[in-house]
């Protein structure tokens, strides 16, 4: 056995355990998407209340339809971004656990996750805009607004999620690149077989 194959089997056996984690995750995601759709629908019985970045949705606010869809629209996109993202990393993983390390599918599943975190980076610049203009128009009745830390205000982590997604099709293209270079040698090598 040489050591190529070792680290081959290795990614394997550690990608088995990858895939029953991310398949745990989404399974939580799951559970926890019910439970936040169940308080806030019940939240006007239960008096709870919900915080969706800086503000504060009270159980007398979320007794309105308009802001309780709202925060219903915005827990929907969370999850449109976080189910598939888990269930992306679960692909990678069950593909490695298989022993396909570059394959096309890794390619693709690669590029879409950085896809989906620049689409979790725009979501975040702009949902306080969206739910600030939304609310002008609806009105903020029994909603409060937390206070924002000034380390907040002065971070650059509006820019992360852009640079994490880049990278992440960066790395998808070179991915690419390698698997059509492999692919092109092997094909070499087949037809020099042929010839001899």
């Amino acid at each position: 056995m040489d050591v190529t194959t070792n680290q081959v089997e290795r990614v394997m056996r550690a990608s088995v355990w990858g895939r029953r984690i991310a398949t745990f995750v989404i399974a939580l995601m799951v559970a926890g998407l019910i439970w936040a759709v169940l308080v806030v629908v019940a939240a006007p019985q239960l008096g709870g209340r919900v915080k969706i970045g800086e503000y504060v949705f009270t159980a007398a606010a979320l007794q309105s339809w308009a802001v309780k869809s709202w925060v219903l629209l915005f827990i929907a996109l969370v999850a449109a971004l976080g189910l598939p993202f888990a269930y992306l990393l679960r692909s990678i993983f069950a593909n490695l656990a298989r022993g396909e390390i570059f394959c096309h599918p890794n390619v693709r599943h690669i590029r879409s996750l950085g896809l989906l975190i620049i689409a979790g980076g725009a979501l975040q610049i702009l949902a306080p805009i969206a739910t600030t203009a939304y609310f002008m128009v609806v009105g903020y009745g029994n909603i409060s607004q937390r206070e924002i830390t000034q380390d907040a205000v002065y971070s650059f982590n509006g820019i992360e999620p852009f640079a994490y997604g880049a990278l992440m099709i960066l790395l998808s293209w070179i991915m690419a690149v390698g698997l059509g270079v492999r692919e092109d040698a092997e094909n070499l090598r087949h037809e020099a077989e042929l010839v001899i």
